[in-house]
């Protein structure tokens, strides 16, 4: 996109071609934020998958991890 306006302000190509480039930039970037977002709600999926807030238990695995370390 850069090259294309920088083309168009030296004359090299038109306006049309720029405003082409800055839509196909625009587009990339929204590709991107669908791709995190899917990676996002993925993950979200795969704790719920995993039995969510294993992270956050008390009791059995804490005890467990205390005597695993002495």
């Amino acid at each position: 996109m850069d090259l294309t306006h920088e083309k168009m302000q030296y004359g090299y190509t038109d306006y049309l071609t720029d405003l082409i480039a800055q839509m196909t930039y625009q587009q990339a970037l929204l590709t991107l934020v669908q791709a995190q977002a899917m990676r996002f709600g993925d993950t979200a999926a795969l704790y719920q998958a995993l039995g969510g807030g294993w992270w956050n238990r008390s009791g059995e695995l804490a005890s467990h991890d205390v005597i695993a370390t002495r």
